[in-house]
């Protein structure tokens, strides 16, 4: 529940995309409030990176009997291959505050084989 300070103008280029290496936000504009104090930045006022995510399945039936058939199945898990950054940093005394540390997995394709009889 702790907020930071306000300081100064976290955007002073207005809205800025970007990924790890370029920050969307100006992180000096943000202090350690004084001890005791709740801070005076308001709730939610920096956005994480956007999630760009598709998934995709595919699928064929074969009849091969009457009362058989034979599925194949393909699933693509971030099609695109979109970097997925997880949560940034947010916790202000850290030094890695306002990066991101890490990413969501990259593409997965799955395929399955399914035999119904």
């Amino acid at each position: 529940g702790q907020r930071a300070d306000l300081v100064g103008n976290p955007f002073p280029q207005g809205f800025q995309p970007g990924g790890p290496a370029r920050l969307r936000f100006d992180p000096r504009a943000f202090a350690i409030p004084a001890r005791g104090t709740f801070g005076n930045s308001g709730r939610n006022i920096i956005r994480d990176a956007p999630i760009g995510n598709w998934d995709l399945a595919i699928n064929k039936d074969f009849q091969l009997r009457e009362s058989a058939r034979l599925e194949f199945r393909t699933e693509v898990f971030n099609a695109l291959n979109h970097t997925q950054f997880n949560q940034f940093d947010s916790t202000i005394n850290n030094p890695t505050f306002a990066t991101w540390r890490s990413a969501g997995p990259p593409r997965i394709l799955q395929f399955g084989l399914k035999l119904i009889f």
